[in-house]
């Protein structure tokens, strides 16, 4: 095979990866939608497309962003994790009561990259919009959290790591079947082994707090 037919293989290979995994993203994010559809019967979940992006950009505004997130580019965390096909991704939307999907409104981000076997699915940024004023207030995580649970199962992932957590932020955490890797640390990855006897899914799940995001940017 000529270097020339190689590149060209390796390309297609890359796309047709991050396609097949964007579908099971989907697939994730579906049934996430379909178990809190009583809740929250507009709910729509979908992955970081550049419609995403674009409406981040024309409706994110600085002011109504928490102070210690608002400085984050989504399009630059976004951009830094493709060359990961398995990363995690999940974007929020809502549509007003009588009015047609197309005037959805984003409130919420999430992303992660997995380990290099595939073995784990890590949450590394997540960020609601306007924070404190949206329709998902007090849920935002416990959806994250199914979705997240879901795709690990789609993918054959064992566990799934919140990474650099605030220590304000542990306890929440831990209510969702978390385990921290490093309780002293300032910032602190916790686990949680998918099957495992503390996983619980759904929105009875307790501990359901809105807050701003796990990770600050270095």
């Amino acid at each position: 095979m000529s270097a020339g037919a190689y590149v060209v293989v390796s390309i297609n290979s890359f796309r047709k990866a991050h396609e097949t995994y964007a579908k099971h993203r989907a697939i994730a994010h579906f049934v996430t939608c379909q178990r809190f559809q009583k809740l929250y019967p507009r709910m729509l979940i979908s992955n970081i497309t550049p419609a995403v992006r674009s409406a981040y950009r024309e409706t994110w505004t600085q002011e109504n962003r928490h102070p210690t997130t608002r400085h984050w580019d989504w399009d630059q965390i976004v951009a830094t994790r493709n060359a990961d096909p398995k990363q995690f991704q999940l974007a929020l939307w809502n549509h007003a009561e009588g009015q047609p999907v197309s005037t959805k409104h984003l409130h919420a981000l999430a992303i992660g990259r997995t380990s290099s076997t595939g073995a784990e699915v890590r949450l590394e940024y997540i960020e609601t919009y306007p924070f404190g004023n949206h329709p998902f207030r007090g849920s935002v995580f416990s959806i994250v959290d199914v979705a997240l649970t879901f795709y690990a199962f789609v993918i054959d992932a064992r566990s799934i790591k919140v990474v650099n957590a605030a220590r304000t932020l542990v306890k929440v955490y831990e209510s969702f079947g978390y385990k921290p890797e490093n309780p002293q640390a300032a910032h602190v990855n916790l686990v949680k082994v998918i099957g495992g006897e503390n996983e619980q899914l759904g929105p009875e799940t307790p501990g359901a707090l809105d807050f701003p995001s796990q990770r600050e940017v270095s």
